[in-house]
């Protein structure tokens, strides 16, 4: 009789660490789906903050202040994406296209000609709607969809 209460007690134990296990499992994925979700939030902030940023230059652009437009771009913009760079929080689509972006802006910061800087700020601000467009994240079709509409805009 001795024999049956230990095998049950056995079970009972092994159960409740099975149980236990589980639970643990459970909670685990629910912190890795809560820290994808996180992340994505944190992705989405960082380009609409850099989008921000970027539109209080476009503004001082339309408004004829094309030096003030290049400083408020170089001291506010600049900065917020080199934190995020020096963060790591970036998706493969958004890191792919962002120093494209940049770039074209920076090479025309010394451009004598306002069409070419105009152009510049057209095709940033292009950019910055379809990446800003682009919210399903897991979606591979519609990232592949944007880099295809960004990748045409900078071949113009």
């Amino acid at each position: 009789m001795n024999n049956i209460k230990i095998k049950d007690i056995i079970i009972v134990i092994l159960a409740i660490a099975l149980a236990f296990s589980v639970y643990c499992i459970i909670k685990e994925n629910e912190a890795i789906a809560d820290g994808i979700k996180s992340s994505r939030q944190g992705l989405r902030n960082e380009i609409n903050g850099f989008a921000d940023k970027y539109e209080k230059s476009w503004n001082k652009m339309n408004n004829g202040e094309k030096k003030e437009a290049l400083e408020n771009f170089q001291s506010e913009a600049l900065p917020h994406i080199a934190t995020s760079r020096w963060l790591g929080r970036k998706s493969v689509f958004y890191k792919k296209y962002e120093e494209d972006v940049l770039y074209m802006f920076i090479e025309n910061i010394g451009a004598t000609s306002n069409k070419k800087l105009d152009t510049s700020f057209l095709k940033v601000k292009e950019i910055l709607k379809i990446i800003k467009d682009n919210d399903d994240w897991n979606g591979l079709e519609d990232i592949s969809k944007s880099q295809k509409s960004i990748k045409k805009v900078l071949e113009e």
